[in-house]
Parts: C-alpha cells; structure tokens; sequence
C-alpha cells in the first residue's frame, strides 16, 4: 500500500510541473538561488560560529545524558546476597570438635563455627547476647540470672533450651570427662527454672563471670548417654551437631578439607556464603603460599611471613594478648627491686621495634588499652632514661669493672632471657641485647621449642628472665597473672611476685561488678607494678587477618582468641545485587 500511493503522487506533481508556465519556472529558479544559495554563502562566512554552538549544543546534549546515566546509576545499591564459597587455609589438624576439648587451632576454629555460647564478644570487645538474651547480676556479683532465646534449634532440628546449659556445666565440672575447665567451673551450682532461663550460683563474688560465658554450649539429647569417660572419643567429636550458622558436612582426612554448609535455620539470621570450605596445611609457610597463589580465599598468621598476594584485603587485627619480660624475682639478682627498675629503664624500644619486626601497638602496664586505658603516669611502667638506671645499678653495687662489665662482690651482671624459638622473639631479644649489653650487662638467649617452652616456663619456673605472651583477655581481671597464689610452679604468675597490697587490690577487684569501682580497686595495682618493676610490658599481639577483596564482612578490631573471628560469619558475603534506593 505505502509504495504505490508514493508513486501515485510523484506522478502527480510532475504532471502539474509540466503544466505551469515558462515564467513560473523563472521564478521558482530564482527563488531558490535567493533563499538556498546566497544564503548558503552568507553562512559560509559564519560557519564558524555556527559550528560553535552545534558544538555547545551537543556537549549539552551529551552532560545531560551522561548525568542521566549516573542518576540512574546511584539510585541503585549493591547489597549481599546468598550463594558462593569460601574457603581458608588453616594450620593443624582435626581429631576433636568438641567443644570441651577443642582448644585451639583448626579445632576451635571450626568448633567456634558450629557451636554458640550464651554471650558473645562483639568487634569492639564487649559482651553481647547469643543464646541468651540478657544477663543479670546480683549485688554481691555471685548470682547471675540469664533468659535464654526461644527460637534456637540443634542442627538436627531439636529445640535448645536451658537444660541444655546446664549439661554443659554438668561436663565441664565433671572429672571424668577430662576437661581443662573444670577447676574454673567447680563449685558452681546450675538452676533451670524454666526452658528460656538459667540462674548461675557462685561459691564467691566473681565480677570476670559474664566472660566465662562465652564456653560453647553442647546439646544434651546427643550426649546424655555417652559415659562422661568416653565423651573424649566418642563419635560425637568428629560428628558434631551444634546450633552454629554452619554444621559439618564432610571431612576429607586425605586432602585434608572440612566442608560445612550453612545452617538455613539459624536464629542470627540465614548465612550468605553457601559454603565453608577448611583446608589444612602443615605450617604457616606452606599456608601462606596457598593464598599468595590464591588457591585459598583467607589466611591468618601471627608471625613475620608477608603476603605477596595483591588482591588481597588484609586485616592486623589486635589480639587480647601482649608480650612482656618477666623478670624472676626469686632469683639471687633479680630479687632486687634496684636492679629490676634500673633494667626497665634500660631498654630501649627504639632498638627492638625497627622495620624489621611487626608494627604492634606497644604497652606499657598490665593492661590492654581494650581492658583499661592507663593514661596516669604514675601508673606505667618506668619511662625508659638511660642515665638514671646507670645510677641505679650503681646504687645497687653493680659497677664498671676495667673490662667494661657490671660486678657486685665478684658476681658478674649475667642474665639469660627464655624464650620459645621464633622470628618474633630472636628479634626482640636482639633488641634487648642491644639494650643491655652496652651497660656493662652480660645478656643470653636460650631458645626452646614452641613445643616445650610451657613445661620451662610454667612448669618449672627455671629461668632468670623469660620472654612470654600472655592472654590478658578482654576484662579487667589480672588476678592469674600477679597475684601471689599463682607465683607457685604450675601458675600463670610468672615473676613469682609476691606483694600483699597486690594481692587485696586483685582480690577486691573481682567483688565489684560496676567497672568504675572495679577500676578504682586498681590503682593501688597499677602503682605497686610500677614501683616494683616485675616486668617490662612490651606489645598487644597482632593477627594478621588476610582475604581476598571478594570476601566482605570481617571488620574486628580485637579478637580474644583467633576463633572468634568467625563470630560474625553468617553475615560474610561474596556475591551481591543491585536493588534501587527509592523503594
């Protein structure tokens, strides 16, 4: 239809063209050179400017289209979405999943994944609910009253509840069952008044006890059973059932892989990532070339390896633990307190944290800045000044023999430091040498396997002087570690120190449970440590935290221990979607 009734009026027009006269020709030919070709030449002479705003024009044209395009582009958010793998490369082995017995390496990691606990510390460091919803202390901070979660199921689908807490407890005091814990545990007495409630009573006043609550709750219809002596052993331990955001699907003991899937049903909310993959590696060394070639998505460490990987997000995270010198104060040197201070004022951190090492934040007290920010200088440790512990060792008898060394009645100034044999310690032994040995101090290294340096150390307590991290955690409470029942072999007190005001500050801090209080009951600690210089404090350990910039959602600024960094895992991510702001 469209192409005939074209033809049909061409035709037309050229008919009526042959009709008109030879004048009108004239004129249309006139008319055309008057309004189409002059006109043309006079444009010719301003083409230029006209080409300008054709230009102008559509750069115009362009922007809006450009801002338009961008409009539409931020209106639009990427946000997480299910689905996806990640897998971590990890250090160990697996034979216990159990959380009484999973301790630490690739057991607690994956114990930490699979298992809850009453309260949880958040990425800041402080406690939060979990399986329970609230916590309530009494005055005398020996009862604690918890309600519990209604919407939490076992893996296998059976309900949790309080009887399940108190199972827990029930294992953890028993000794048959071989538990570590059972002497923190013992005495305390478990009342389940209903299925959401739990009501701890304490032999005595505990302020730290919310912290114990963090232990990972086992479920009773599983275990109930089992004789307490065979718990250790029985299948349950490779074969878990938790109330985790993943549940064990398969370990693969020949390639060395633990596969969990998420768990559809928990309560925190359904996970992102689908899949979890563990990998196992023999060392640190073979774990960190895994992910430099990303054959793994993740890899921590606390040592010196640098990763060479680029497309990498990695996280120094602080760890609740920090490095110090102990100095034995039973020892025949050692034991004065002279000696001791002016050693402190000696070292020289400069000469230990170079670029060689790690840049951890450095200490100064008996406290992480997470448990306590000490910001009184009378309740730090002695500054390091370089001439006034000269004058102290002088003071103290020890001076300047012809060849240089520092002797006292015969004795030379010989200290040897104990330390378990890694990268980190050779270089902050190097530094101390440097130290030390320019003032007259003979200065020994006695390096021992990771492996036996806890049966040297506190075990025996043979030693002068030990180079030691200790695990501060994240409360106030030091009592482990300064006061006077621990200085005995066996306990955590490795100075062996031994001072009553010490001790009633300690004591009277763990009464409280208002922290204002509890700092306060402190002080006297804090300038008892500083006048008797039982250790130099050194520096908050690092974990080293890597992943690849596909994984999101680990953002901890201090970890306990190295498990807790999957106590956010259900909401780590690896795909998203775009969704529109304006809904």
């Amino acid at each position: 239809m469209f192409r005939p009734y074209i033809k049909f009026k061409t035709k037309r027009f050229i008919r009526r063209l042959k009709k008109l006269p030879a004048k009108s020709w004239v004129d249309s030919l006139e008319n055309i050179d008057k309004t189409v070709v002059k006109r043309w030449k006079k444009f010719r002479k301003i083409r230029r400017f006209a080409t300008g705003w054709l230009v102008l024009c559509t750069a115009l044209i362009a922007a809006s289209l450009v801002q338009i395009s961008q409009s539409r582009q931020t209106s639009l958010k990427q946000i997480p979405t299910q689905g996806g793998v990640y897998r971590e490369a990890v250090v160990g082995k697996v034979n216990n999943l159990n959380p009484l017995f999973a301790l630490d390496g690739a057991n607690a990691d994956i114990a930490g994944i699979v298992f809850d606990s009453l309260l949880v510390y958040d990425a800041a460091g402080n406690l939060s609910p979990s399986l329970a919803t609230k916590i309530i202390a009494n005055e005398a901070a020996d009862e604690f009253t918890l309600q519990l979660r209604d919407d939490v199921v076992w893996h296998d689908g059976e309900q949790f509840d309080s009887s399940d807490v108190r199972f827990t407890v029930d294992l953890l005091q028993n000794k048959q069952v071989g538990s570590i814990f059972s002497d923190t545990w013992e005495g305390v007495i478990v009342e389940t008044p209903d299925p959401n409630s739990v009501i701890f009573k304490l032999p005595n006043s505990f302020a730290p006890f919310p912290h114990l609550l963090r232990q990972l709750i086992l479920p009773e219809h599983k275990l109930h059973a089992v004789d307490p002596a065979s718990i250790r052993s029985s299948e349950f331990s490779i074969n878990p059932v938790g109330t985790g955001a993943y549940e064990v699907a398969k370990i693969d003991g020949d390639s060395g892989l633990i596969t969990l899937t998420r768990n559809e049903n928990y309560y925190r909310g359904e996970p992102y990532i689908r899949t979890i993959e563990i990998e196992l590696f023999e060392d640190s060394a073979t774990a960190q070339n895994a992910f430099d070639k990303g054959l793994v998505d993740g890899f921590g460490k606390q040592d010196n390896i640098s990763s060479t990987a680029t497309d990498t997000a990695a996280t120094p995270t602080k760890l609740a633990a920090g490095s110090y010198l102990f100095f034995n104060t039973k020892n025949d040197i050692l034991k004065t307190k002279a000696v001791r201070q002016a050693l402190t004022q000696l070292v020289d951190k400069s000469q230990i944290y170079t670029a060689q090492t790690f840049q951890a934040p450095l200490i100064n007290n008996p406290f992480l800045p997470q448990q306590l920010a000490v910001d009184n200088p009378s309740h730090v440790q002695l500054p390091h000044n370089a001439e006034k512990g000269r004058q102290q060792l002088d003071a103290a008898g020890f001076v300047r023999s012809d060849e240089g060394l520092r002797i006292k009645d015969g004795q030379v100034l010989s200290l040897t430091i104990l330390a378990a044999d890694t990268l980190e310690n050779r270089l902050i032994v190097e530094g101390l040498q440097k130290s030390w040995q320019p003032e007259g101090i003979d200065v020994y290294a006695e390096f021992v396997s990771v492996a036996d340096f806890q049966s040297r150390s506190v075990a025996s307590k043979n030693y002068q002087v030990v180079l030691a991290t200790i695990q501060n955690g994240l409360d106030l409470d030091n009592f482990v570690f300064w006061h006077s029942s621990q200085a005995g072999l066996g306990g955590l007190n490795f100075s062996r120190l031994e001072n009553s005001i010490i001790d009633s500050a300690l004591e009277a801090g763990r009464t409280r449970t208002d922290r204002n209080l509890r700092i306060a009951k402190y002080e006297a600690f804090l300038e008892q440590w500083r006048d008797l210089s039982p250790a130099v404090a050194l520096h908050q350990s690092l974990y080293d935290y890597q992943q690849t910039d596909r994984i999101k959602g680990y953002s901890w600024d201090v970890l306990s221990r190295t498990a807790d960094r999957f106590t956010n895992i259900h909401e780590w991510y690896v795909r998203t979607e775009s969704i529109s702001q304006v809904e």
